[in-house]
């Protein structure tokens, strides 16, 4: 057997980030088909046992298996200690702001202030998920999920907030863990997604785009460009 590919963070051939071994040879032959190479069951690389060890393995190096999302539980405060030193250190704004919007050092409070359950007026029901790298045992980001959109949320907020922290940037992390967070958007049921991000944060835009996002518009919000990109869900 041979293979054309594998795609070590996927995220566009299924839910979630995946894994993604592509065989040669197909007798379709469909019309218009984007890539032909392939048809051709010798084409690419060989299959051997040295490949599908590695694809066993994958968990183990820097891979997509390595995160998860979970919620902030009195185990995981160590972990979320160390990671909010690290942004205040930098001098940065710790986002997604839920993160931030109560002392953590208040451990109760904290985790209650996670979650918000009904519309209460000011905020609409939504969830917050540290992402967890499961082989070092360490966060690297956060994310929170709107459960709908306000008025002020359509216009540039979007359903999802999410940050990387300073040290695990430029690692494709943000890209795995936005994969993450649509999965969960799945869960409940939001199939269009929206999410935004400052025009000149280069890195945010590629994220989105890598998960999906077609770009709607560009509007101005306090003197900043800030790009609308909705993600359709199947």
């Amino acid at each position: 057997m041979y293979y054309g590919e594998i795609k070590n963070c996927d995220i566009a051939n299924g839910e979630g980030v995946r894994v993604t071994l592509f065989v040669s040879g197909c007798t379709n032959r469909c019309k218009n088909c984007f890539q032909p190479q392939t048809w051709a069951f010798d084409y690419g690389q060989p299959f051997t046992a040295e490949t599908e060890e590695a694809l066993q393995n994958w968990q183990f190096k820097e891979g997509t298996r390595m995160l998860r999302l979970v919620k902030m539980e009195e185990k995981y405060i160590p972990q979320l200690f160390e990671m909010m030193a690290e942004w205040t250190q930098a001098r940065e704004e710790i986002i997604p702001w839920a993160i931030r919007k109560c002392d953590y050092r208040d451990t109760a409070k904290y985790i209650a202030s996670l979650e918000v359950k009904e519309d209460d007026g000011k905020y609409v029901p939504d969830s917050t998920f540290f992402c967890l790298d499961t082989k070092r045992n360490i966060f690297v980001g956060a994310v929170n999920i709107r459960h709908r959109l306000s008025e002020s949320l359509l216009r540039d907020g979007g359903h999802i907030g999410d940050g990387i922290r300073p040290s695990e940037r430029g690692k494709g992390m943000g890209t795995q863990m936005v994969g993450l967070a649509l999965a969960e958007c799945d869960k409940l049921g939001i199939r269009n997604v929206l999410m935004c991000c400052n025009k000149d944060n280069i890195a945010s835009a590629k994220t989105i785009r890598r998960n999906g996002g077609i770009l709607e518009n560009e509007i101005v919000e306090d003197g900043a460009v800030v790009q609308r990109y909705w993600i359709r869900r199947a």
